[in-house]
């Protein structure tokens, strides 16, 4: 069985706060399914959950970065680490 360790304990601190909800439209403007936010529930912006239009147009520019997208919780989670990372190597460049 191949194992690999995915989240260092740093990796950890850059996830809190993370929330994982499930695509207001099925991936239809969120780019996948699932979307993970560096945020608590609670500030997760109100655009998130809103009608055809202005969904859209959060998705199309969102005030948080970065965003995970996946086609399951764990790949949102997945993705948005990525992104943090890919972040942390072009601010050494």
């Amino acid at each position: 069985m191949h194992s690999e360790k995915i989240f260092s304990g740093e990796d950890m601190g850059k996830l809190c706060p993370c929330t994982i909800i499930p695509a207001r439209y099925s991936g239809l403007y969120e780019r996948k399914p699932w979307v993970a936010l560096p945020v608590e529930y609670s500030d997760i912006p109100p655009e998130v959950y809103g009608d055809d239009l202005v969904c859209q147009g959060w998705f199309a520019e969102p005030t948080i970065a970065p965003i995970g997208y996946g086609d399951n919780p764990n790949e949102a989670c997945l993705d948005l680490l990525r992104q943090f990372r890919e972040r942390k190597h072009e601010s050494k460049e």
